[in-house]
């Protein structure tokens, strides 16, 4: 038992050995033992807390205070170093901590452990258990708490006690300890002496001790008690242990002659259920967890269409039978099936009739109400209401069976039925892709083991949605000649999977089920989703989808909300949306007039092309932006407040990015798809994307090329040469900076010459050839000498350094590198500074100054860092590890060297990453590692022999 939290009195922590039940004000205290009562993970909002803390509904006035007894006790845990720890996001409040640690809930695992120790025979065990965790209270739960909500809480964990000390008295029974049940009944629970289960207990007892005389007169007495203290009768289940044990029988298991049958069907009203059910285990015992304790309440279950919400609930239902629930009623709401939803009375019709009641008979609505709570009375009942339409359709519905167990089903998010009606939510999520694989192979036989290949890539068409698994492997068993590869690769369109099924059932198809749920929306939202499935990218931001709509933002994201709660699409975070794969190619399919879709479609490319624009406005802010002549719009493209927020936006959405561009080509929008490559590609590089920048500027050549646009054309050329150049291909690089530089030249781009000079010495420089690169470094640097571009100025000015430094002509090189940074600070460029720090910090290491290579290189690594630079960030970590070497520093060289190692790694550039584990394998020796320094030297080996080098680069 390793509890760190006590919630059964005043919330304390241990502290150490002790536990400390002052550590903060009341309220304080309170409010962790809030958060812990609703561990692990339970996430609660403002208005819950409130509810907990001060006995109202809302946070209204109440939010400071709480935000500050947050604060307080997130110090408070951190100060003890607690390993739990407060969390918050989106407005909602929770606690990471382990439940066992925690003694109510280590409490209640206890008791499931007992109670199925009992069920296995083993009592004492049980018996154990059960003392350990009842001594565990100390006093009343939550006892730093006064709120209504809070005495509804510890009402309901004392009946979680009473349940314990019942099945400690089980225990004790089995193990003939007769009177120390007696001694409890007639001790601290005599109060309680009305309540059926001791009533049973007490009999027990007596009879176990031989006193069967006093059985009958206690039986009496406590009838006549119940009934003038609650007008009725009491449960059935006391007078046939009653009559038993006067016959008596056991006192431990009742005989199967007492056993009485309920008066209406068990579960005859439930769906079959399927001969093979897949996954689901752990929402299956979920279920059965959470209503182990308690015969009523209400669970909402939904998730998306096919998704097998229907299946489960059956299933669980039917396993349910006997242990929580005596009968299961079911009916289905008609929420989707396209007729009208059923009303109260419709449903109260219904459950009459599965409880043998001619609901006709009955003259009135509210009699036939009566009529049904009082059989839902006399049994437990499970309901299950399937397929809701929504949380108001269901609350017209609990009028009449609230006193049961109630499971929904819905498609449809029931957050309704959770704020207002405090139902238990589960969200039924896809398949993984392992159990389709594995269901596959149970259908399928030796067709999959034959094809493992292609039953991989049939899981995958599945998108985890169990109606798609059924109807492929029922499609499999129909063509039992098809190879399963050639069906694997029919179903890669899976418009194809959209109607499979439909020969004998045209509503067995997935593409009818996600009718039903289209037909559901209003028609603002059904063109919406049309739009939505023409978007090529997979994430979608709120205004991407405004400008795909052509409306504003704020009603389009109630209609997102509308979609997102149908699980239509799904709500990435607080701005993106995600579709489904099948719901996007079932949107794409719907009709949509031409004229309407290429609106749209243009509208969402200007919105993608404004919005980079203005991020490498951000990212670059003394470069030249992408010429935009011609792109005025209506739309409202996403803006950035800083270099981070730019850098990090391109990130998240760099393969919408690609998708979008591709689709500008596909659609002749080249206009747009020339400018989106040109704007993101180099955004791209610094991140570390190569091949995302390479296809982009490749596809932006083809669309300038195809809309005769020379300025674009010439730009994206210029661009290619210098991704193909950065990835190696010298002769492409030249090829393609060469036409650029013809082309500049004949419509009199000066800028454009000068980039093109700079990229062609690179590429000489690169290729080795010094002499014949620093001829054409001058004379583009004679080109923007007085052309006031200071950055394109500077930038050659760093190139000529690097040049004499590696002639050896280091005075003039340091001469050209100090020019270069005056000018990058004087234009606040971070990403041309770093790299001409870097630059210094080498010439400083060729003339043997150590200390001022360290700290240039270490400024550098810094400024670079703060840039989001990920190339020259990796090559200032490899320089400061590099001097540390010389000058013996070898932990900077290995922790620098490492750091190298792991940004070339992302960077894929494997001349740099051997470079790198060259420098740590030495740190490793010096230090007298030479295990680690064998590994690191065997790792830069192998990398070069993979690139076909012998010995390291100059």
């Amino acid at each position: 038992m390793n509890i760190l939290f006590k919630i059964l009195g005043a919330t304390s922590l241990r502290v150490d050995d002790e536990f400390d039940d002052h550590w903060g004000k009341r309220q304080e205290r309170g409010l962790l033992g809030v958060l812990l009562v609703n561990s692990p993970g339970q996430r609660l909002s403002a208005d819950e807390l409130a509810s907990w803390l001060w006995d109202t509904d809302s946070a209204a006035g109440r939010l400071p205070n709480l935000r500050s007894l947050i604060s307080k006790v997130k110090t408070g845990l951190q100060n003890r170093r607690s390993p739990a720890e407060v969390r918050s996001r989106q407005g909602m409040y929770w606690i990471e901590v382990d439940p066992e640690a925690v003694d109510y809930h280590y409490f209640r695992s206890s008791l499931r452990t007992a109670k199925a120790a009992s069920k296995e025979g083993r009592h004492q065990d049980a018996l154990n258990l059960l003392d350990d965790a009842i001594g565990l209270w100390q006093g009343p739960p939550l006892s730093d708490l006064s709120s209504a909500r809070a005495d509804h809480w510890r009402l309901q964990s004392t009946q979680v006690m009473l349940a314990a000390r019942c099945t400690r008295m089980d225990c004790l029974l089995a193990l003939e300890h007769y009177e120390d049940v007696l001694d409890e009944l007639e001790g601290s629970l005599a109060q309680d002496i009305m309540d059926p289960r001791l009533a049973i207990l007490r009999m027990r007892a007596l009879h176990g001790l031989g006193r069967v005389e006093d059985i009958t007169p206690f039986y009496l007495a406590y009838w006549k008690n119940f009934q003038e203290m609650t007008g009725s009768e009491p449960p059935d289940s006391v007078r046939r242990w009653e009559a038993e044990l006067r016959r008596g029988g056991s006192s431990w298991l009742p005989s199967a002659e007492v056993e009485v049958q309920p008066a209406s069907p068990v579960a005859q009203y439930l769906p079959p259920q399927p001969w093979e059910f897949h996954g689901r285990q752990d929402l299956l015992a979920d279920l059965t967890r959470l209503v182990d304790e308690r015969s009523t309440g209400l669970v909402a279950v939904d998730g998306p269409a096919g998704i097998g919400k229907t299946t489960l609930v059956v299933q669980w239902a039917h396993q349910a039978v006997g242990r929580v629930a005596d009968r299961v009623l079911f009916v289905e709401l008609q929420g989707y099936t396209g007729g009208p939803p059923l009303g109260l009375g419709e449903v109260v019709g219904v459950l009459l009739a599965q409880l043998n009641v001619a609901a006709d008979r009955i003259p009135s609505a509210e009699q036939r109400m009566i009529r049904l709570r009082q059989l839902l009375e006399q049994q437990r009942t499970l309901v299950v209401l399937d397929d809701a339409r929504d949380s108001a359709q269901v609350r017209e519905v609990l009028k009449a069976v609230s006193g049961s167990l109630v499971l929904v089903t819905s498609r449809k998010h029931l957050d309704g039925l959770v704020v207002r009606n405090g139902a238990y939510h589960f969200e039924v999520p896809a398949l993984t892709e392992p159990e389709v694989f594995q269901w596959l192979h149970t259908e399928l036989g030796a067709r999959a083991l034959a094809e493992p290949e292609a039953v991989q890539q049939l899981a995958a068409v599945c998108s985890g949605i169990p109606l798609a698994v059924r109807i492929l492997a029922q499609h499999a068993a129909t063509r039992a000649s098809q190879s399963l590869t050639s069906l694997a690769l029919e179903l890669q369109d899976r418009r194809v999977l959209l109607k499979l099924g439909g020969a004998d059932d045209e509503e067995a198809t997935i593409e009818a089920v996600l009718n039903s749920s289209y037909r559901a929306l209003e028609t603002d939202q059904q063109e919406l989703l049309r739009l939505l499935g023409r978007y090529p990218g997979r994430d979608l931001e709120i205004g991407c989808a405004a400008a795909l709509s052509d409306r504003p933002a704020e009603v389009v994201s109630r209609a997102l909300d509308v979609l997102v709660a149908l699980h239509l699409i799904d709500r990435v975070d607080g701005e993106r949306y995600q579709l489904h794969d099948l719901v996007r190619e079932y949107a794409a399919q719907l009709p949509e007039p031409a004229d309407v879709s290429d609106a749209a479609l243009r509208r969402m490319a200007d919105w993608a092309v404004w919005t980079v624009h203005n991020a490498a406005s951000v990212i670059f802010p003394s470069r030249d932006p992408v010429p935009m002549e011609g792109f005025e719009t209506r739309v409202l493209p996403r803006s950035f407040g800083d270099y981070e927020a730019a850098m990090q936006w391109c990130e998240q959405r760099r393969h919408d990015l690609v998708a979008v561009s591709a689709a500008t080509r596909v659609h002749g929008l080249d206009g747009h798809c020339w400018r989106i490559g040109n704007c993101a590609w180099e955004i791209f590089r610094l991140q570390g994307f190569y091949a995302e920048a390479e296809d982009m500027l490749a596809a932006a050549v083809d669309a300038a090329r195809a809309e005769e646009d020379l300025l674009g054309l010439a730009g994206s050329l210029n661009n290619l040469g210098v991704c193909r150049m950065l990835l190696g291909d010298l002769a492409g690089a030249r090829r393609h900076v060469n036409e650029a530089s013809h082309m500049f030249d004949s419509i009199g781009k000066s800028f454009g010459v000068h980039s093109c000079l700079h990229n062609l010495a690179s590429c000489e420089m690169k290729g080795g050839n010094l002499a014949a690169a620093l001829d054409i470094y001058n004379s583009a640097l004679q080109l923007v000498s007085n052309g006031g571009e200071p950055f394109r100025k500077a930038g050659t000015l760093r190139r000529i350094a690097e040049v004499l430094r590696r002639q050896g002509r280091h005075d003039e090189a340091m001469v050209n590198c100090r020019d270069a940074i005056w000018i990058y600070q004087t234009i606040d460029d971070p990403r041309g500074f770093g790299d001409a720090l870097a630059e210094l910090a080498m010439i400083y290491r060729k003339i043997g100054d150590s200390e001022s290579a360290y700290a240039y290189a270490c400024q550098s690594l810094s400024v670079t860092e703060a840039a989001h630079d990920v190339d020259s960030a990796a090559i200032a970590a490899g320089l400061i590890a590099g001097v540390a070497l010389d000058s013996g520093r070898y932990t900077d060289a290995l922790r620098y060297g490492k750091q190298a190692v792991a940004r070339y790694q992302w960077l894929r550039d494997a001349h740099g990453e051997a470079d790198a584990w060259d420098v740590v394998a030495a740190a490793l020796e010096s230090t007298g590692e030479a295990q680690g320094a064998a590994e690191g030297r065997a790792r830069a080996k192998e990398i070069r022999r993979n690139l076909g080098l012998t010995a390291i680069d100059p």
